[in-house]
């Protein structure tokens, strides 16, 4: 269970406490797509989402942005379109639950990140590699949501509406954006279970879809009775449950009426679009190499568009380029050769 710094404010707007890390994307109707979305939410955010078992966004071509307490640091692997990227920095935002990482190599597209505060009743496309449905939740011969599963790394995705923004007490930049899961929502309107952290939530612009935020917790823990077990559960009627109201003692929310549905947040992003800049834009604190490529060997030699490196094992993956041919060179190593073509990759050593 995580006490987040800003529950007074939570109490005060939603009645609820303690919400759990977000740790899969459930719908009010049941289990999500696993496939990308398409017509109007097409290209909302899938194709950026990292693996494989938990989640982030990329937006740069060395970067991607996900929830801190996930614990990715230096060293970790991560996938993206069937390509292993190895982080070569993480660093975190001191004041909330953002982490930005730096991978060896490149990404050859990215999001875009929203700059812009009018978040609130704006619709959302949300993303996570949590667990499907479980077996419903009833009370009053009536569903009221879905059991948790455990996490199984699949992406899924559903939608919702930007309900408010909550700022932290221990930082003006502890800033949240929040959504309600409930039955006024569509048959695609999504909350989170166990494993959807650090997934991507996006909306849409004039310009194209941007991140807005980053999934960081979820309102998800229940009693049926004071001295019953514990139910972790996507509820979108929490009436007939009770919740911890303050630690080790449970009640009914007063609020419930007014809310029955349940919340979830994400950090968000324009709150900390300049200190992402800032920090995207410092140089390497251990810098790898480029991989660079041109159509003849005389050159002019550009980065190739998209590539990873595996600094200790000094092997770099690129998505195999067809029937085309190309010449390669690494900058800043000597010697570079083929280790392996095939599975739609190119693998050298240096």
């Amino acid at each position: 269970m995580v006490r987040l710094p800003f529950l007074g404010v939570l109490l005060l707007l939603f009645g609820a406490l303690l919400p759990d890390r977000a740790h899969g994307v459930i719908l009010r109707t049941g289990e999500a797509p696993e496939t990308p979305p398409t017509g109007r939410f097409a290209d909302s955010g899938w194709q950026w989402q990292i693996g494989p078992n938990s989640c982030g966004t990329v937006i740069g071509p060395n970067h991607v942005l996900s929830a801190s307490h996930l614990g990715h640091w230096s060293g970790s692997r991560i996938e993206w379109n069937g390509m292993v990227y190895v982080v070569s920095e993480a660093v975190d935002h001191p004041n909330s639950d953002l982490r930005l990482l730096r991978v060896a190599g490149r990404f050859p597209t990215w999001a875009p990140l929203n700059r812009s505060s009018a978040e609130v009743r704006k619709e959302v496309v949300v993303f996570g590699r949590g667990g499907p449905p479980g077996t419903p939740v009833v009370a009053n011969n009536k569903v009221c949501g879905w059991n948790w599963t455990p996490a199984d790394g699949r992406l899924r995705w559903g939608t919702n509406q930007v309900d408010s923004v909550v700022t932290g007490n221990d930082s003006p930049e502890g800033n949240y954006i929040v959504a309600m899961f409930d039955e006024k929502g569509g048959s695609q309107e999504a909350t989170f279970s166990i494993g959807d952290s650090g997934g991507g939530v996006f909306l849409q612009t004039p310009t194209g879809w941007v991140l807005a935020g980053v999934i960081n917790a979820v309102q998800s823990t229940f009693r049926a009775t004071v001295d019953g077990p514990v139910i972790y559960a996507a509820l979108f009627d929490r009436r007939p449950f009770l919740e911890e109201v303050s630690p080790g003692f449970w009640d009914y929310d007063p609020n419930r009426y007014r809310r029955p549905g349940t919340f979830w947040m994400a950090s968000r992003v324009s709150s900390y679009a300049l200190w992402i800049d800032v920090r995207m834009s410092e140089p390497p604190q251990s810098p790898t190499p480029r991989l660079l490529e041109a159509a003849s060997v005389a050159g002019p030699f550009d980065e190739v568009v998209a590539y990873s490196i595996d600094p200790g094992a000094r092997r770099i993956q690129v998505p195999q380029p067809g029937a085309t041919s190309g010449f390669f060179r690494i900058e800043g190593e000597g010697q570079l050769r083929v280790e392996s073509i095939g599975a739609g990759s190119v693998v050298f050593r240096y």
